[in-house]
């Protein structure tokens, strides 16, 4: 007695195309969500505030700030004179007595400092009476704490912008960061922490 045929299931009927234009739209509305969320996840540094000129502690935050920023514009990367003149831009209140009359010298056709980003480095170290980096820097990162309505993404922004210039050890850094931050958030790090941490602070924050 022979063994009956064996049965085939038939093949699926092809799409139509509606279905074929559905699929598509569905494949590039997927594509440029997460192209947008790439984008946000490498989005710039924050713009920095505006520099009053008030003591050098503000001073040494807003270079840092300033240049972390500058960094990632393509413009100001090409032209020190330039990244001068936008510098100046940030200045107000008392600063902006120290930069009107360097911004004269745009209006007149001839950049300040010979255009050099180091020159205007040194005269703004001079007018607001820069001390040790590291020092402030170190006072400055011990005392700062997360706020409430602050974002993590906005703390680590900020403690990026000092932790470099305290000369502090990676363990030391990630232990200040840790503490300075508000406590449901120390507490949800724990339990991440449980599988695993991130080996430098850079790392962690980045």
């Amino acid at each position: 007695m022979s063994n009956p045929a064996a049965q085939t299931t038939p093949a699926p009927p092809p799409p139509t195309t509606n279905e074929l234009m559905s699929m598509l739209i569905k494949q590039v509305t997927n594509l440029a969500t997460a192209m947008e969320e790439y984008s946000s996840s490498k989005s710039s540094m924050n713009k920095p505030e505006v520099f009053k000129g008030k003591d050098s502690a503000k001073a040494h935050h807003f270079m840092a700030q300033f240049q972390n920023w500058a960094s990632e514009q393509p413009d100001l990367t090409k032209s020190q004179a330039k990244l001068v003149k936008v510098a100046l831009g940030f200045f107000t209140e008392s600063a902006g007595d120290w930069e009107t009359p360097h911004l004269l010298h745009f209006s007149a056709g001839s950049p300040p400092f010979g255009g050099s980003w180091e020159e205007f480095l040194k005269e703004f170290g001079q007018g607001f009476e820069l001390v040790d980096l590291g020092i402030e820097a170190r006072s400055e990162i011990k005392n700062l704490k997360q706020s409430k309505g602050q974002t993590v993404a906005e703390f680590a922004q900020k403690f990026k912008d000092i932790r470099d210039q305290t000369e502090m050890s990676d363990i030391d850094l990630r232990e200040h960061f840790f503490t300075a931050l508000l406590p449901e958030i120390q507490q949800n790090l724990i339990i991440v922490n449980a599988q695993g941490i991130a080996p430098t602070l850079r790392e962690a924050i980045k």
